[in-house]
């Protein structure tokens, strides 16, 4: 029976297994859609940042109309005119501002890799609901199976005067409660079904599921290791410092404020005696080239206190990257106690199993013999299937926090490669 519940059960048809359902999960779900749809929203504002290093070209035309004719202008006259300008000098306002948007789309590339990782761990937690509710539902069916032929056996002895009605009676409400028990089992596995469905996003052929994946109980390397590799890897904590540099960028961008603008501009313009395009006979036609120099000396202080807020900016979100750290160090301190002590607790009721097992073949005997009562065997039923259940529940308790320690070190990308 302890092998039983070990073995994860499987058919013919290939199995499904946990890194397929999460590969599912990141193709289908939205929220991986919407973000990836953030990232290329970045890209965009990477073009839009490049624009200031190309020229700009414009090009006009006015009509206007007069109540009569002067001496200098028709009462219906026109003109176009058309300009090429390019910035030579902004006090480097366009390359912090480019390379801001760079970091942005940095850390939207973190940002996504974040949601992946969150939506794997998600789809982890329902794999593992599954097989505890899966292997509950088997407990319950063996428990079920258990009474029933403790009941017929009852019911024989009864009819031959070996034992008391009571007894029998008592294992008779026992295998009704035990009916009922495995109803709801039933029911809670196929609910895991469905959750696991919206999980990925995809249909879920549970037959087909082996659980391979559970079959081996993983092995930890030191603490101090996991901690290196969730600071070098962590999407949150690379997203961070992207946002950080951008804000630096965005801060030295502002400081073109203290610079002069310099600009070059060729235009061009023809007058029109009529609406329609041409030429007129007394104005001529202008080209012009020019330059200019602009620069502001004083805008009531605006200009520092603004750059003063821009440096609190980034000190603020050098802030949020410490606390994020070590928000991160702690909830992977707790996930590696958690894992230490769900390996006790499974070492406890495999044991617990072995000698439950043991207790219900000895009171069956004696029940035999007529030395124990049906309320014996009932007991010893019952605490066989508790050992059952507890096993069940620290062997998923063991791989959730198992996941969980994967989901502090971004390792869910490592184990799929291993398995690719």
């Amino acid at each position: 029976m302890i092998v039983y519940i070990l073995m994860a059960m499987g058919g013919e048809a290939p199995a499904q297994t946990l890194a397929e359902f999460q590969q599912q999960a990141v193709a289908n779900r939205a929220t991986v859609q919407e973000t990836r749809m953030k990232l290329e929203q970045s890209n965009l504002d990477i073009k839009i940042g490049q624009s200031p290093f190309w020229p700009a070209l414009d090009l006009g035309y006015e009509a206007h109309s007069l109540n009569e004719s002067s001496a200098y202008e028709n009462d219906r006259h026109s003109q176009w005119n058309g300009s090429l300008s390019y910035n030579l000098f902004s006090g480097f306002r366009d390359k912090y501002n480019l390379e801001a948007a760079e970091q942005i789309q940095k850390a939207r590339e973190y940002e996504l890799q974040t949601v992946i990782e969150n939506l794997k761990l998600s789809v982890a937690a329902r794999y593992l609901a599954l097989f505890a509710n899966r292997q509950t539902l088997i407990v319950a069916e063996d428990q079920l199976s258990l009474l029933q032929k403790r009941h017929e056996d009852a019911q024989h002895r009864h009819s031959v005067g070996l034992i008391k009605r009571s007894d029998v009676l008592k294992l008779k409400v026992e295998m009704d409660n035990a009916y009922l028990v495995r109803e709801k089992s039933q029911a809670d596995y196929d609910k895991s079904i469905n959750l696991l469905k919206h999980a990925v996003g995809a249909g879920v052929q549970a037959q087909e599921i082996t659980f391979s994946e559970l079959k081996d109980i993983p092995e930890l390397k030191a603490g101090s290791h996991y901690r290196d590799v969730m600071f070098r890897q962590r999407s949150e904590i690379k997203a961070l410092e992207m946002v950080i540099q951008s804000r630096m960028k965005t801060a030295q961008a502002f400081r073109s404020a203290y610079y002069p603008q310099i600009n070059l501009s060729l235009g061009y313009r023809q007058y029109g005696d009529d609406y329609a395009w041409g030429t007129s006979t007394e104005v001529e036609d202008e080209a012009r080239f020019y330059t200019s120099l602009d620069l502001n000396l004083f805008d009531g202080f605006r200009k520092g206190n603004t750059a003063k807020r821009y440096d609190l900016d980034v000190r603020r979100a050098q802030l949020d990257l410490a606390e994020l750290k070590n928000l991160l160090s702690t909830t992977l301190d707790n996930a590696l106690l958690d894992f230490e002590v769900s390996l006790e607790n499974l070492s406890v009721t495999l044991n617990a199993i072995s000698q439950a097992e043991e207790n219900l073949r000895v009171v069956e005997l004696s029940f035999e013999e007529g030395v124990e009562t049906a309320t014996e065997v009932l007991d010893a039923i019952y605490f066989l299937s508790r050992a059952k259940m507890n096993f069940i529940k620290a062997k998923s308790t063991v791989f959730l926090n198992y996941y969980q320690i994967l989901r502090n070190i971004e390792g869910f990308a490592a184990e799929d490669s291993a398995e690719q």
